[in-house]
């Protein structure tokens, strides 16, 4: 049930409709309400665009954790490498301590993450909270499937 009821908490603070929530998801108001009252399970994909119509993380729908925008690269702690963020802070620091190579000829998955991380931090909050939230649904696949073996 925690999870309709943060849907329904979440959208009433944020004065989003039902119909609006529901047009944004592709479903019929009458499906959302029953998704709100705990009476229909949420598809994937419909998780997925209701995190992203109200800006939170998956995790937290799901009641996986209490923070809205959920933690690690979904709080923006890395934010842009060059910026004040603590961990850009401790890149740049193991960088120069040559505790981390960052050329490609050295460790390329190193080159491949700032790469990918530049490329994170261009997208806006919709289009990060969507790759957060497909980075959920694969770890939790990953983790049912390793549980299962």
């Amino acid at each position: 049930m925690i999870i309709g009821e943060r849907i329904r908490n979440i959208r009433e603070d944020e004065d989003i409709l039902q119909q609006e929530l529901a047009d944004a998801v592709g479903i019929n108001v009458s499906v959302l309400s029953r998704i709100e009252k705990g009476t229909r399970q949420l598809r994937d994909d419909e998780l997925i665009k209701i995190a992203d119509k109200l800006n939170v993380s998956v995790d937290y729908l799901l009641g996986r954790t209490d923070e809205p925008q959920g933690t690690g690269f979904q709080k923006g702690l890395l934010g842009d490498i060059n910026g004040d963020s603590p961990l850009a802070q401790k890149a740049r620091e193991a960088t120069t301590n040559g505790w981390l190579p960052m050329s490609k000829a050295e460790n390329p998955e190193a080159e491949k993450a700032l790469e990918w991380l530049e490329k994170y931090n261009k997208l806006d909050i919709n289009d990060k909270n969507t790759i957060n939230s497909m980075i959920d649904i694969a770890l939790r696949s990953k983790e049912n499937k390793q549980s299962n073996e």
